[in-house]
């Protein structure tokens, strides 16, 4: 028995998250976890620009929103806030806007420790329902 795929048909259907017009930010904030737990298991933290990079964005453009949306989807589950190991680069500590936890060294060895591969990721809809 042969079976044939159409591989035109089935690439088509393939989603990107530089496509998604309904919601950028929380959209974004998915492929920024997706990135982040890799880097919270090599227990390293990233620079901002080097994150924007990843996901194709030039260098200076904003993080803020997305990152905040995992932010507040960490207080809202009880998880450590991933979001503290995207740091300055100069400073080796989180802007301005990362508000989830007043000592940085000890949020970041929290954050380290989570087995983040051992649960789902947000989607864009429960993210949605975090921003204040």
């Amino acid at each position: 028995m042969i079976v044939l795929f159409c591989f035109e048909h089935w690439v088509s259907d393939m989603r990107y998250f530089s496509s998604n017009v309904s919601n950028k930010a929380a959209t974004r904030a998915v492929q920024l976890y997706q990135i982040l737990i890799g880097y919270a298991a090599r227990r390293q933290t990233i620079g901002y620009k080097e994150l924007a990079g990843l996901i194709g964005w030039k260098s200076g453009r904003p993080l803020n929103k997305p990152l905040g949306y995992l932010m507040y989807w960490c207080q809202r589950e009880g998880l450590p806030p991933i979001t503290a190991i995207v740091v300055d680069i100069n400073s080796g500590l989180p802007g301005l806007g990362f508000t989830a936890a007043a000592k940085v060294p000890k949020a970041q060895q929290t954050v380290y420790k989570k087995d983040w591969y051992a649960i789902y990721a947000p989607t864009v809809k429960e993210l949605e329902g975090t921003f204040p």
